[in-house]
């Protein structure tokens, strides 16, 4: 029983990684989603490897957006003809 166990945990360790962006998505099916959630919860790499990328996304998530490029681009031209028309 425990060699099935250790097999079991290696395959769901390489197997788990992959999974983690479609976990987060809730994009899995159920059966899949449990598969994550007990590895995560007995596997200190994939469970670190989980916690990290929650937090990532709720740093994103809580970013401004960034200004589109083009609107940046403007306000650069005006800045730098002010600073000409100052001198």
């Amino acid at each position: 029983m425990a060699l099935l166990r250790k097999l079991r945990f290696r395959r769901d360790h390489r197997w788990t990684p992959a999974q983690l962006s479609a976990f987060l998505d809730d994009e899995l099916g159920a059966r899949a989603h449990g598969r994550v959630v007990r590895h995560a919860e007995d596997c200190p790499e994939c469970g670190g490897l989980l916690r990290s990328l929650r937090r990532l996304l709720g740093a994103l998530a809580s970013a401004p957006p960034p200004e589109p490029v083009a609107e940046r681009l403007v306000l650069r031209f005006r800045e730098a003809l002010e600073r000409q028309q100052g001198d």
